[in-house]
Parts: C-alpha cells; structure tokens; sequence
C-alpha cells in the first residue's frame, strides 16, 4: 500500500467516525429531551403528593381538634350533673 492509500484510508476512519458521532449526539440529545420530559413530569408529581400529604396532615389536626373537643364537653358535662 503506497502513503496516499494509506492517507485515503484515514481521512475515510475520520469521515466515518464523524458521522458516527453525530448520529450518538442526536441520539444523545434526544435521550436528554426525553429526561427532562421525565424529570419535570416527576417533579409535578411530587408536588402533588406533597400537597396531598399536607392535606392529610390537616384533616388530622382537624380531627384531633374535634376529639379534643367532644371529650371536653362529655367530661364538662360530668362535672356538672
């Protein structure tokens, strides 16, 4: 093989591997599109369940208020019969 073939045979590798690593970087944007996709669409979640937990959280406290309540007024009552 003469050093022109040799030159022809590498600018063709380097051709090749530049379109291979075009096609890896569409490839790898697209892959990080979808992530971000996937990372906002987790992040609403969480907020939801967030929300949801600090809903419960009151209806507790709620409850716990009610409790505290009845139990004075039975035991208030007592008191006074």
């Amino acid at each position: 093989m003469d050093h022109l073939q040799v030159l022809q045979n590498q600018y063709q590798d380097s051709v090749n591997q530049r379109e291979s690593l075009k096609e890896r970087k569409a490839t790898t944007a697209l892959r990080l599109d979808r992530a971000s996709v996937l990372t906002s669409a987790l992040a609403d979640e969480k907020v939801i369940i967030i929300i949801i937990i600090i809903i419960i959280i009151i209806i507790i406290i709620i409850i716990i208020i009610i409790i505290i309540i009845i139990i004075y007024v039975v035991c208030d009552s007592w008191v006074m019969s």
